[in-house]
């Protein structure tokens, strides 16, 4: 494949090409950044998931919490109609580690030269973009429609609105299940807060490993439940506790 003219400028300008000298290849990806987002048939990842979604009823707010575990196997891979390559990933799910895993769900990934995209329910999500470095921003929805309203505990919400991507930092560690994971990229999803909304997310990267934490909030608020509708007393109290409807979500990875 032809490289893009803007890709080849900056190749010749950190004096590094294409060669089949397997060397030359794991220098490209170190200045890429493709390392954190490896991919590839064989991989497997086991997560923790834990969230609560906020479920209104007669009694008023009810959190409902939830614990389970999620494994992700990259099984196959097809070309879409572009010719990328595509790998195919089934996903499994049990709520104790005793329990045998059942199928949960099948999405896809894709790493090209400028992008990582992951697709879930037909919604791809650009999820890096490269060369990855601080300060780097990015439309991680860029391939949604305007709005993507997801329903949760029979409530309907503009679930990524205000969703933004941003590299905040680069880190020599982060510290995941009491140890220390060296090396990786911290990502902001979103970062929006009014008086009836609240997004904020972000999604740790590690050299190596790929995505190794993720923490998403989504909460809507008309200020009814906690407050009767008094807005100056509702906008100072946490979100935790004035969200009619939503999620907080918190995904970390085992091995």
């Amino acid at each position: 494949m032809k490289a893009k003219p803007a890709l080849l400028i900056l190749l010749s300008a950190l004096g590094i090409f294409f060669s089949c000298n397997k060397s030359t290849l794991e220098d490209l990806d170190l200045v890429m950044g493709y390392e954190y987002f490896p991919l590839e048939v064989g991989q497997s990842r086991h997560y923790a998931v834990d969230s609560i979604i906020f479920d209104p009823s007669v009694q008023g707010i009810v959190p409902d919490t939830s614990f389970g575990f999620f494994r992700e196997d990259v099984v196959d891979t097809l070309r879409d109609n572009t010719g990328a390559l595509v790998f195919r990933i089934e996903r499994y799910y049990r709520q104790n580690s005793a329990d045998p895993w059942q199928i949960h769900s099948v999405v896809s990934s894709s790493r090209g030269e400028r992008e990582a995209v992951y697709t879930e329910n037909n919604l791809r999500f650009i999820k890096l973009r490269f060369p990855l470095q601080d300060g780097l921003e990015w439309d991680g929805t860029a391939y949604f429609p305007d709005r993507i309203d997801i329903e949760l505990a029979g409530e309907s919400i503009d679930f990524y609105k205000g969703w933004d991507n941003t590299v905040v930092e680069r880190r020599a560690e982060f510290q995941l299940n009491g140890q220390s994971v060296p090396d990786v990229y911290v990502v902001r999803l979103a970062d929006l807060e009014n008086n009836i909304q609240y997004r904020s997310g972000y999604e740790v990267y590690a050299a190596g490993k790929g995505l190794i934490y993720q923490e998403i909030q989504v909460m809507d608020s008309q200020c009814e439940f906690c407050c009767n509708g008094d807005l100056g007393y509702c906008i100072t109290l946490p979100w935790v506790e004035k969200a009619e409807k939503g999620l907080i979500l918190k995904k970390r990875l085992l091995d």
